[in-house]
């Protein structure tokens, strides 16, 4: 009988020492997040398709690109288990989503596709969820009314 708990006590220990080292690795993917997010609020407040707005996009896109040695990071603490800790950096791989579909949008007036996110924010080594895409672009929604009324505003 002891045996048996031990083997599930090794198991829960496992799992938490993956938790705690993602953890580790989504507080650098977190600090890239509040830095987009500041750059996507200052993109609310330029015009579009001005030169100061292609600035911002292109900040943006930067540090989304170097997100990718955090993916590679996430990609060998869960090894062959990364579907069942997807969960532990799922809020951060939809944000990363809405605002590359944010600057994106403002660049080209047009949606960003799942195989253009995972190039521009190198999600190749753990893969962008068909689910995170649709909830990212989702946020895209109200974002875009945000900044329309913006616009119009500054037009008046």
């Amino acid at each position: 009988m002891e045996s048996v708990f031990s083997c599930l006590k090794e198991e829960i220990q496992s799992h938490q020492r993956i938790r705690d080292r993602l953890g580790d690795v989504t507080k650098s993917i977190q600090d890239t997040i509040v830095t987009t997010q500041t750059d996507m609020l200052r993109l609310h407040r330029v015009a579009a398709r001005s030169a100061e707005s292609h600035e911002i996009i292109l900040e943006i896109y930067s540090e989304l690109n170097g997100l990718e040695h955090a993916w590679k990071d996430i990609r060998a603490v869960c090894g062959t288990e990364l579907e069942r800790f997807r969960h532990s950096f799922r809020s951060q791989v939809q944000t990363i989503v809405l605002t590359s579909s944010f600057a994106f949008w403002i660049e080209e007036r047009g949606l960003i596709t799942k195989e253009q996110v995972e190039k521009l924010a190198c999600f190749d080594p753990i893969g962008l969820d068909v689910e995170d895409y649709l909830i990212g672009i989702s946020g895209l929604s109200k974002e875009l009314v945000g900044f329309l009324f913006l616009e119009l505003k500054a037009h008046e």
